[in-house]
């Protein structure tokens, strides 16, 4: 299925530029607004360089103090490169297995998503975002987890409960944001591979990642990317396979028939930096992906399970994703309009 984000934006190219420094919408003595208003947090020791402007933060008034600006971030967990590495976690719903509040599941079944619950919520209330752009899929609207590639971001940001209004519709549950980098240097580089080995000794998953960029006193550049090839996972080497019908098993053990898959994903920024206040810049991702679906190992399998099928059994559907594909094109500004910062 060709997966097109309808998230090209062209209204934020014609209005974000306009957008003063300071968004903010008071309601109960809380404050929600983009990071930029928010006073400057203390520096994230071991995480790369972050995209500022891709994030997203709600911030609730600090205790004991007048000012309804500051405090702390509200029910927020932040997932940085270096966990990243660390756990070599390099999909979005294993990033996130070990976050708390987080709960990861799969959905079974014909589809075999991966499903990635906030407190309870699940994809339909807690929206998806890349650089604070939603992720939105055609038809159903159904995101799978596991396409999105994780080892070549900053951070992910996942808000537990509230979530911006400057976030759009559907954050019921809290949102996840995908930050990417951003160059801080006047060249810099880094370039990762790695391999899964299964419990034969085999091959099972290679993944690279890489970025590079470049940071002048006007401009910057940066091309970031990542990509992930599976053949399959394998079962356990005590698997006794299950006969279905007079054709034998469906699965006979070993590699995970239909578990392979294939995703990478490219992002590109162009910043203009007139001055040490104000950022203007163009973003580009594509993501595309493919996926098989492992079949159950109870049911008939059309092609695998000869006739006749066994009284009251009929073909299960064993789908295959040969496309799955994002393309998103932004355009984000900063623009301090005084020294103040509006209450």
């Amino acid at each position: 299925m060709k997966r097109l984000s309808s998230t090209t934006l062209l209204v934020l190219l014609t209005t974000a530029a306009a957008l003063p420094v300071a968004h903010a919408q008071q309601q109960g003595g809380n404050v929600e607004k983009k990071k930029d208003d928010a006073p400057a947090a203390p520096a994230r020791a071991g995480t790369s360089p972050v995209f500022e402007l891709g994030e997203i933060i709600v911030y609730g008034a600090a205790a004991g103090t007048s000012s309804d600006i500051g405090g702390q971030s509200v029910s927020r967990s932040v997932v940085t490169a270096k966990d990243i590495h660390k756990s070599n976690r390099n999909t979005l719903d294993d990033a996130l297995a070990a976050t708390p509040g987080v709960e990861v599941s799969n959905t079974g079944g014909s589809r075999n998503e991966r499903l990635i619950y906030v407190r309870g919520f699940d994809r339909f209330q807690v929206p998806l975002y890349i650089d604070g752009i939603r992720v939105y899929l055609p038809a159903d609207n159904r995101l799978d987890y596991g396409r999105f590639l994780t080892p070549d971001l900053s951070e992910i940001q996942v808000q537990k409960g509230y979530v911006s209004v400057l976030s759009g519709p559907g954050g019921m549950g809290g949102a996840i944001n995908l930050v990417t980098r951003k160059p801080t240097k006047e060249f810099e580089g880094e370039l990762r591979t790695g391999v899964d080995l299964g419990n034969t000794g085999d091959l099972s998953a290679f993944t690279t990642s890489g970025w590079v960029g470049t940071k002048q006193e006007k401009f910057y550049l940066q091309a970031s990317g990542s990509f992930r090839n599976s053949d399959g996972w394998f079962l356990p080497q005590g698997f006794n396979p299950a006969p279905v019908g007079i054709g034998g098993p469906v699965e006979d053990g070993g590699r995970r028939d239909f578990s392979n898959v294939r995703d990478w994903r490219a992002n590109f920024k162009l910043g203009y930096t007139p001055n040490e206040t104000d950022e203007y810049v163009i973003s580009y991702t594509k993501q595309q992906g493919e996926k098989a679906a492992p079949y159950s190992i109870y049911e008939p399998v059309r092609g695998i399970t000869r006739t006749p099928l066994p009284a009251g059994a009929a073909y299960q559907r064993d789908w295959e994703w040969p496309r799955w594909d994002i393309d998103s094109l932004a355009f984000y500004s900063h623009t301090q309009l005084g020294d103040e910062v509006p209450t």
